[in-house]
């Protein structure tokens, strides 16, 4: 196995192939490739043990792949220490995989931690990698189509895997193995993403328009079966996926397919999978004389009726989150959305939200943050009640619920959408003392760098508008 660390990790690697001239490059790369992955598929078809034992090593690390920071400490096949190496080697095995028979495809994707997991893993332990080129000077591509080259190859790799199994229930194993990685990815998984577009692609060029709708009802039921399960990372994924296969599906059967969803949701006032369904379902990709985009449009008019029968704050959060993604689609709509009522129940929540004193905090967090993902979306009818929401959050800065990551994130988000509002006049000071404390808080050193960079981000929008260059410097108290 240590011959692989060189052969895919040292003789393949960019730097040293992009030391040499072109052909003879191309040519080293293509001779490695070719003899290190038929050895590696003859060696693996031959003793399938050695990788069934590695994704074994994998299943006790599968729990803990919400932490990016664990994707390094996985472990690699036996006898390997180069991730590229391992990385290439799960490749090989995916694009090769009918040289196994057909036990042993069912082994490799029945496993507790299937091959696609495995590679989605493999790639996540050095994701750079896939990208890094470094330029020589015989070089004839730029290293943007290098990079694209490299990641379009391992996306077509786990496409053409799935055309090359033996039968059909091995290919459901495929899907459902596909599906697993993209609802369990962890935040920023580059594997993962190569998963929704190498499922996008199959489903763009091999699979029939009626395949392709059967498979999307099925994952619309079973992630409204249990939505709490989805990430948003997940969800995101989800949505990605959607936004590509939702194009080739059989249009009546797709819009029966979400009408009977949505009714269902309405009807059980299930607003986790309203929530679900509101962040996974493309509606912004349907013209407005669709079917669908008016589903959507009754979805919204739905939820935003219920406010006021829903009790508890998990509910409300998930309204607010839901809508946040629904009224950037439906604001300029001819039917006008009722935004008083919205925020009416929207900043009630909120100045709740900050005076609760449970133990379990998590469901008023979701709310604070849902709060304020939807000020920030609503660009249109609801500037002062945003307004209001700004002065909230400038109050209770010292709060720890608005110093958490993300929620300390979105109000960085908030404040920066006030930077084109001219705040000279006197009447806007109540608001100029709240810019003051939000960037006052969030740009301290103790705040973690991915909100200090957006906060920075946030203030140069304000002194690169010419309404607001004057009084920018006074928006930063001195410390």
């Amino acid at each position: 196995m240590a011959m692989f660390d060189v052969l895919f990790g040292e003789l393949s690697s960019s730097q040293l192939l992009a030391a040499m001239p072109k052909e003879i490059s191309t040519m080293v790369d293509h001779l490695v490739t070719t003899v290190s992955t038929k050895f590696a598929l003859s060696l693996f078809s031959v003793y399938p043990t050695m990788l069934l034992d590695y994704l074994s090593k994998l299943q006790h690390h599968v729990c803990r792949t919400d932490d990016s920071a664990d994707a390094k400490q996985l472990p690699l096949l036996e006898g390997i220490r180069s991730p590229i190496a391992n990385r290439e080697l799960l490749c090989a095995v995916v694009t090769g995989i009918s040289t196994f028979t057909e036990e042993q495809q069912d082994q490799l994707f029945t496993h507790a931690v299937p091959l696609l997991m495995a590679f989605s893993m493999a790639v996540d332990c050095d994701p750079a990698s896939v990208f890094s080129i470094t330029m020589g000077d015989s070089w004839a591509h730029s290293e943007q189509q290098l990079s694209a080259i490299e990641y379009e190859r391992l996306v077509c790799s786990l496409a053409l895997c799935a055309t090359k199994l033996a039968t059909p229930m091995l290919f459901r194993h495929w899907e459902t193995s596909a599906l697993r990685v993209i609802v369990q990815a962890p935040q920023g998984s580059l594997g993962a993403r190569m998963v929704v577009d190498a499922w996008g692609l199959l489903a763009i060029k091999a699979l029939s328009p009626s395949a392709v709708t059967s498979t999307v009802a099925g994952i619309i039921d079973v992630m409204t079966f249990s939505p709490e399960r989805i990430s948003e990372c997940g969800r995101f994924q989800l949505k990605q996926l959607f936004e590509q296969v939702f194009k080739v599906c059989d249009e009546d059967k797709i819009t029966q397919c979400v009408a009977r969803t949505c009714e269902r949701v309405v009807e059980q006032h299930n607003m986790a999978n309203f929530e679900l369904l509101c962040k996974v379902i493309p509606w912004h990709q349907f013209a407005p004389e669709s079917a669908i985009y008016s589903i959507g449009r009754s979805f919204l008019d739905s939820a935003i009726s219920q406010l006021d029968s829903c009790d508890s704050i998990r509910e409300r959060a998930a309204i607010f989150a839901g809508l946040s993604v629904l009224i950037p689609t439906y604001q300029l709509d001819n039917k006008a959305i009722a935004n008083d009522e919205i925020w009416r129940h929207a900043l009630t929540s909120f100045e709740k939200s900050l005076q609760n004193t449970s133990v379990d905090v998590a469901e008023w967090q979701h709310g604070i943050e849902s709060i304020l993902q939807l000020a920030i979306n609503m660009s249109e009818g609801g500037f002062s009640r945003s307004m209001e929401l700004l002065h909230v959050c400038g109050q209770n800065m010292s709060h720890a619920m608005l110093l958490k990551d993300q929620a300390a994130f979105l109000v960085a988000q908030l404040a920066g959408s006030f930077a084109s509002t001219d705040l000279v006049p006197h009447a806007m000071e109540p608001t100029k003392n709240a810019l003051r404390q939000i960037f006052g808080t969030l740009l301290q050193n103790t705040m973690p760098w991915i909100v200090r960079h957006q906060a920075c981000v946030q203030f140069i929008r304000f002194a690169t508008e010419s309404v607001n260059q004057s009084i920018t410097e006074s928006l930063v108290p001195e410390h």
